[in-house]
């Protein structure tokens, strides 16, 4: 934030600067929702948010596959997961694939437009929190090619994640809304004759889980602070089809998409500019800052000021630059 010392020779436009300034130093901290590509911030309630997306990248191998399926209820000899070979049975290409929307966001996530589908969105509206908007459509070529029909038997979404809070060791899993049934995307997705698509839309919030909940999802609102500074989360995204033989669930991959994000947050202080959080997230160094009362005293004499005419050449002032250190948590959120 610039303040600047600029007053003009008119009264009514010195009034206006000096009242404008004085406002900006009492009141320095609007709420301001940002969905953009790939990187965006914002300030929510009292810090600096950023998001940044991964870049996307059509797949026919995973990263972590079996670390997902060994920390999910699908690490059993009833479920085998397994690439098609590429050869006998191709890979889907990538132009399978349409990437409808694929955003960051941070403080308001705005509603996403989904075909066929009211718009959705997260509930969180002016807070300390961010993530990225995510639609999917898959539209198989027509045959003679392998590809699998998308109401076909077995047809599904697969859909697993790493994820690294705090800077910690990453923790995997697979995406399924917490079905201890099923291991694949589907109240996420839409599956129809010639087309099939799935939403996501994943975040976190300062606060971690540890706020208010409505409807199942968090809203990033709540007296905790600082349980979650930053999150980078990875996601591979597969279409899948699930054959059952004699009980046993055979799913074969036949590539998908690689997609996520980074979110982090900064406090921010009266000046605007950030507090260095140490390694214990409750101890923070501030920038040099002046007390609210100071800043009462200084607008006020700034509009003295104003009134009066100038000799000198104006000079602009600046707020302390952002401070960056390394940060840890002592608590880790989900």
């Amino acid at each position: 934030m610039r303040f600047f010392m600029n007053i003009p020779v008119s009264s009514r436009h010195r009034l206006t600067r000096a009242g404008a300034v004085l406002a900006a130093g009492l009141f320095p901290f609007a709420a301001a929702a940002n969905t953009d590509a790939p990187t965006v911030n914002g300030i929510g309630l009292d810090d600096f948010n950023i998001s940044t997306l991964t870049p996307v990248r059509y797949i026919t191998v995973s990263s972590f596959l079996d670390d997902a399926k060994r920390n999910s209820p699908f690490n059993n000899a009833m479920w085998n997961f397994a690439f098609v070979d590429g050869t006998m049975t191709p890979f889907v290409p990538a132009t399978d694939f349409t990437v409808n929307t694929y955003q960051a966001w941070v403080v308001t996530n705005d509603p996403v437009n989904v075909p066929g589908r009211a718009p959705q969105s997260r509930p969180v509206i002016n807070a300390d929190g961010g993530g990225a908007d995510w639609v999917l459509t898959y539209m198989p070529r027509a045959a003679p090619t392998t590809d699998p029909a998308s109401n076909a038997p077995g047809f599904h979404f697969l859909q697993i994640f790493r994820e690294s809070l705090n800077g910690a060791p990453a923790r995997f899993g697979v995406d399924n809304f917490f079905s201890r049934t099923s291991p694949f995307y589907d109240p996420g997705s839409s599956i129809g004759a010639n087309s099939s698509f799935m939403l996501d839309i994943p975040d976190n919030c300062e606060n971690g889980s540890t706020g208010v909940i409505r409807n199942d999802q968090l809203t990033c609102q709540g007296p905790d602070d600082e349980i979650v500074l930053s999150d980078a989360l990875d996601f591979e995204t597969f279409v899948a089809v699930d054959k059952l033989m004699a009980g046993v669930h055979n799913v074969s991959l036949y590539g998908g998409m690689a997609w996520g994000f980074q979110y982090s947050n900064t406090e921010v202080n009266a000046c605007g500019g950030s507090l260095a959080r140490s390694v214990s997230a409750s101890t923070q160094t501030p920038t040099q800052c002046p007390e609210p009362a100071s800043l009462c005293i200084f607008g006020t004499a700034l509009a003295g000021f104003s009134l009066l005419p100038l000799r000198r050449k104006p000079r602009e002032r600046r707020a302390q630059p952002p401070t960056t250190t390394s940060r840890e948590l002592t608590k880790n959120s989900g």
